[in-house]
């Protein structure tokens, strides 16, 4: 039909009878059965799908370690647990060649543009939602600290270094301002510079990746 279609929403994301799902270029070809036969392949359920949409999984184990570091349940051991899994993922996801938003057909013209599932947008899920937590907790902002520098040691892109460097910022400033003992404070800024040293040395990072070993000798005790 010589269209560009334009994909809304991402697999998981919530819709009602009303929601656009798909902008279509030029409307004037747009008919009745057209209109169906383009709606007809979405699929659309009551609950989320942990095959089709890749960020499920992952708010489930976030949401997990949430509820571990709350005041009411105090368990930062679990919500350890769930950030190694977390940054499994997340190695998995670096790993990958991403599709272009932008989709050609044989003759290279646009036909669909699709947003696929990010590094970066992972890594805000986990760690933007998980870190407000995290760093009211001396184990869990250690270990999200550690966990931010494993990934920068396997991680291939300057692009997703960045991203990593922005959240282990992020959570540095914030656990200064959640956390009051001093120690703690001294042990998140040795783990916090020694992950920029990684962020900008390649010959160090390299070493690490080979070693499989970069935290800190004083943060060995907290494991």
């Amino acid at each position: 039909h010589d269209l560009m279609l334009k994909v809304r929403p991402a697999p998981g994301d919530f819709v009602t009878e009303e929601s656009v799902v798909l902008l279509v270029t030029p409307s004037d070809r747009l008919d009745e059965a057209l209109e169906s036969k383009l709606s007809a392949v979405f699929v659309r359920g009551s609950q989320r799908n942990a095959t089709q949409d890749l960020r499920f999984q992952v708010n489930q184990l976030v949401e997990v370690a949430m509820r571990a570091l709350s005041p009411g349940v105090n368990d930062p051991f679990t919500a350890t647990n769930c950030m190694d899994w977390l940054q499994s993922a997340l190695e998995n996801l670096a790993a990958r060649k991403l599709p272009d938003a932008h989709r050609y057909d044989e003759d290279q013209s646009l036909r669909v543009v699709a947003e696929p599932v990010t590094f970066d947008s992972f890594a805000s899920l986990v760690f933007d939602q998980l870190r407000p937590y995290a760093v009211a907790d001396r184990t869990a902002a250690l270990k999200m600290m550690e966990m931010i520098g494993n990934l920068v040691v396997v991680v291939s892109s300057k692009e997703q270094r960045r991203v990593l460097a922005r959240h282990a910022c992020a959570l540095r400033r914030e656990a200064q301002v959640a956390l009051v003992d001093h120690r703690t404070h001294n042990s998140l800024d040795a783990l916090y510079r020694e992950v920029l040293r990684l962020l900008v040395d390649d010959v160090h990072r390299e070493q690490a990746r080979k070693s499989g070993d970069w935290v800190p000798r004083m943060e060995r005790s907290v494991h």
